[in-house]
């Protein structure tokens, strides 16, 4: 038994020696210090020989032929802390010498990554099932290896989506036999000898494990290129990828520029609808009847229809799919319809993104049609558009509408009317029926004095919504937009690009964006041509006001009599009424009042006030 160990262990000292570049001499000074650690007699003749019980330089030297430089700062044996070398001694001959733990489990066939890796270095599994994308990818990924074998060069993955290159590299790790681990740079530290020591240990890790390293690389693209912060992160990448290309897969949505070392790129597109759909099918095989295990018909007709929803309207990842359907089904139980609920609420959730400043991220609220007061062919033009978001997958792609034009399909509206008309009410309606988030975005304060700043920020707003196909809404167009002004010098060369970036986004962009102005007349005709849908929200007539009176005092509040009728006389737009009423309550509730009339003539007064307008007293006289 004890043969069998030792030639086991000397199988391990072959392979360190082999992948670690170590000498005859190495290989002994390690196998003494093993010795010191199975073998209970060696201190004991150790001692013998330099009256030391450990291991030291001077007794290798004296046993074996070799030389000092054997324990040099950059010699295999410290370079990968194989040894540690104790400061018991001032002469370096007599320091004792001690195996690393590392060492030791790995020459005992025990080894494991080493702890001070495991919080930056994750093994990446190949897991079910395996779509065609994936393999068709992976088999480039093999292809770009094998023309490139002996070039210095390291492979990025340029990455629509953040987890689906791990895939990727364990299905093109497959032809080689090769272990796939993930190295995440948010988690080392940014010290230079910290990242000296953690990229050492790495290299151990690849050279002895003969092992791929997909390196994460986000963390370069999140801030710290101007004053500098990132600069050691970048050159310690430079310095791994140069001295282990072969080994080194670099990921990252943008191309990462390192100093010195050669970069060859390669784009992953994210998953197709229909690989969108098989991953959620395969994710959910379990969502069965709990004593049957089959699902109902009803359940698996409806299911399918919101998988099919869901990829059409979410770009989500590998990952995403696995970790949204695993939460669901965990917090849905075998209600089938909770599930679909949940499916669609995570997935919203796993897609919303912080615009810092840029947008208000608005959720799906309970408010309806029954809430926004228009007329008929108004309210149909809104309906109309909610219709073409929900059917656009079925025109453009299964009707092949996408084919034959290919270009301007995003779905673009503007709303029209003055102030309080509805127009940001209408679009957070929209967002509640097709259960999406809106993005609410005041374009004056997107618009920049600075040239191509404005176009920054205004691209920033769409890739963020782009996975989550949010609607957006641009508030105060007439911010940007205006009658197209003459090109007199370059700022006026430059707003108009900036208004045609605008445009060229939204009818890009694959989910719903709407603009709003208070004027539409000081919109250019060549803008207008450019939207499907104008949408003009005009100011209420009386019977109109006299119903957001109504819908402006909840049935839960408490309620003198309220002439609704008189209400209706004064000539308010919706946002003014919302407002009254709001302040109405307040005033109510101080005195411990229900709502009525002398609280609501009080309100009114105060609304004038603060609009700076007269009210005509002969319109509320008989308010009691």
């Amino acid at each position: 038994e004890d043969e069998q160990g030792w030639s086991e262990t000397s199988m391990m000292l072959d392979n360190l020696c082999k992948h670690l570049g170590l000498s005859l001499f190495d290989r002994q000074l390690l196998l003494l210090c093993v010795g010191m650690e199975l073998d209970n007699e060696l201190p004991g003749l150790c001692s013998a020989i330099t009256q030391q019980q450990q291991p030291t330089l001077a007794l290798a030297l004296i046993l074996f032929d070799g030389h000092y430089s054997t324990l040099a700062s950059i010699a295999p044996l410290r370079y990968y802390h194989l040894l540690e070398v104790k400061e018991d001694h001032l002469n370096l001959t007599r320091r004792s010498l001690v195996i690393s733990p590392w060492t030791l489990f790995y020459l005992i066939a025990a080894h494991d990554i080493d702890p001070l890796l495991e919080p930056v270095l994750q093994g990446v599994p190949l897991l079910e099932p395996l779509l065609a994308s994936h393999q068709e990818q992976a088999e480039r990924l093999c292809k770009a290896w094998h023309n490139r074998r002996d070039e210095a060069s390291v492979t990025q993955l340029v990455v629509t989506a953040d987890d689906d290159q791990r895939q990727v590299v364990a299905l093109a790790a497959l032809d080689t036999q090769r272990p796939v681990y993930e190295l995440n740079l948010f988690h080392l530290p940014l010290g230079n000898e910290e990242l000296t020591q953690y990229r050492r240990l790495l290299e151990r890790e690849i050279l002895t494990r003969q092992c791929l390293i997909l390196v994460d690389c986000q963390r370069l693209q999140t801030g710290g290129e101007a004053d500098g912060s990132l600069y050691p992160l970048r050159a310690w990448l430079d310095r791994l990828v140069r001295e282990l290309p072969h080994a080194c897969v670099l990921s990252a949505r943008e191309p990462v520029v390192l100093p010195v070392a050669r970069v060859h790129y390669q784009h992953l597109s994210a998953l197709p609808q229909a690989e969108q759909v098989q991953l959620w099918q395969h994710c959910l095989a379990d969502a069965v009847n709990a004593e049957t295990r089959e699902p109902a018909t009803d359940n698996e007709v409806a299911l399918t229809t919101t998988l099919q929803n869901l990829s059409a309207q979410f770009k989500l990842s590998d990952r995403q799919v696995r970790g949204i359907a695993s939460r669901a089904l965990h917090n849905a139980a075998d209600d089938a319809q909770r599930l679909e609920q949940r499916l669609w609420q995570y997935s919203r959730e796993q897609c919303r993104q912080h615009l810092q400043g840029l947008a208000q991220v608005i959720g799906p609220t309970a408010i309806s049609w029954d809430d926004l007061i228009l007329p008929e062919v108004e309210a149909g033009t809104l309906k109309a558009i909610v219709s073409q978001v929900r059917q656009r997958q079925r025109v453009y792609q299964q009707w092949g509408f996408a084919r034959q034009v290919p270009y301007g399909l995003g779905i673009s509206a503007l709303f029209a009317g003055g102030s309080g008309t509805g127009k940001t009410m209408a679009a957070r309606i929209i967002a509640a029926r097709l259960q999406l988030d809106l993005y609410h975005v005041d374009l004056s304060s997107v618009v920049d004095k600075y040239i191509g700043e404005t176009e920054k920020k205004l691209d920033k707003v769409f890739q963020a919504a782009q996975d989550s196909g949010a609607v957006l809404l641009f508030d105060e167009a007439d911010a940007l937009f205006g009658k197209r002004s003459k090109v007199q010098d370059a700022r006026d060369r430059y707003a108009n690009m900036g208004i045609s970036f605008l445009l060229q986004r939204m009818e890009s962009y694959s989910g719903l964006s709407i603009l709003t102005t208070n004027l539409r007349s000081a919109m250019d005709d060549a803008f207008l041509r450019r939207l499907r849908f104008i949408v003009q929200f005009p100011f209420p007539d009386e019977a109109e006001r006299e119903k957001i009176w109504q819908r402006m005092l909840p049935a839960d509040a408490p309620k003198a009599a309220i002439d609704y009728a008189k209400l209706a006389r004064l000539s308010l737009a919706g946002g003014s009424i919302r407002n009254i009423a709001m302040q109405a309550a307040f005033i109510a509730a101080d005195a411990d009042k229900p709502i009525g009339m002398p609280q609501l003539l009080a309100a009114v007064r105060q609304e004038y006030i603060k609009a700076e307008k007269t009210l005509d007293e002969k319109l509320v006289r008989d308010w009691s």
